[in-house]
């Protein structure tokens, strides 16, 4: 196991970028009402719990 961690330019970049992917999503999940919108992503998270054994990367707490 390794263990990373962001320098603090990392975290700059990050909190740079983060407003910016918060937009696109909820443009993408616009469409949707809010509960499906919770739906949707309830599914989502579901499915990359349950393929996490055959991800090249799994998470550790999925």
């Amino acid at each position: 196991m390794r263990r990373l961690t962001l320098t603090p330019q990392g975290q700059a970049t990050l909190a740079a970028v983060v407003p910016a992917m918060q937009r696109a999503q909820a443009r993408i999940l616009a469409p949707l009402a809010p509960a499906e919108r919770e739906l949707f992503m309830s599914l989502l998270q579901r499915l990359v719990r349950e393929n996490n054994d055959c991800s090249r990367a799994p998470a550790a707490s999925a």
